[in-house]
């Protein structure tokens, strides 16, 4: 049969009886089937389910295997890259085996690289052990900040009040000064104060480097205005860093 409508996840497929006749089949039957025959071939729908005012008459189809080795060699010819696609991503060599295996006939060519196996097997560069990084020789020379969202365990049912914590490290002398803020903006009229109270000790913070989160880019523009004036250097650290 041709110009069907097949779903495969469907428990039933409508068969049109009137579709066949116009097409040559001849119709019969009884109460227990309905037969269609065109050319010596016939389609029995022998499989009755009752209905409260009749019946549905059904039939089972299944594709004969001498059918299924009939297909057309054109269909079976693909090339190297798409059989390494569909039959799991391997080595060539194995690609090969397996459409050999399943009948199918391969282009010519060797396999280009994929670009889904390039990914996969991407991993982080290695680091060196001796870094170009120049450690700072005073205090305050260097600061780092970077800010944190502390959650308490979701069973617990606490509520945080001040939940997002910012810490600064002096990369000297490996001081941390703690804070905790409701919102991580809050964060950036404090830590104005702290560093301007540090310069008027004579400790002045030379360079700050953080991340480039929003929250640090509005820190930075408020130690930089003419509100503060603190004449801080900054290292804005790029995602997924030092990989």
């Amino acid at each position: 049969m041709t110009d069907v409508a097949y779903i495969p996840e469907a428990n039933f497929n409508l068969f049109s009886i009137t579709r066949r006749l116009r097409q040559g089949f001849k119709l019969g039957g009884d109460k227990n089937s309905i037969l269609l025959e065109k050319s010596g071939k016939n389609i029995v729908f022998d499989i009755v389910i009752p209905t409260p005012k009749g019946a549905i008459y059904c039939a089972y189809l299944k594709r004969k295997n001498v059918e299924v080795a009939s297909a057309s060699k054109a269909n079976k010819l693909i090339s190297v890259n798409l059989a390494h696609q569909i039959f799991g991503h391997g080595d060539e060599a194995s690609t090969r085996k397996t459409a050999k295996a399943l009948g199918f006939e391969l282009n010519r060519g060797t396999m280009k690289p994929c670009v889904s196996c390039t990914a996969a097997k991407a991993k982080q560069k290695n680091l060196s052990s001796h870094g170009e990084h120049v450690l700072s020789t005073e205090i305050n020379g260097r600061a780092f900040l970077d800010l944190s969202t502390v959650k308490p365990p979701s069973h617990l049912n606490v509520r945080v009040n001040k939940p997002h914590w910012r810490i600064i490290v002096d990369e000297r002398t490996q001081l941390k000064v703690s804070d905790f803020f409701e919102t991580k903006n809050v964060m950036v009229e404090p830590t104005c104060e702290l560093f301007y109270k540090w310069k008027e000790a004579g400790m002045p913070v030379k360079i700050v480097r953080m991340d480039g989160a929003g929250e640090n880019i509005t820190l930075k523009k408020r130690i930089d205005s003419v509100d503060w004036k603190l004449s801080i250097d900054y290292e804005i650290t790029a995602r997924n860093t030092p990989q």
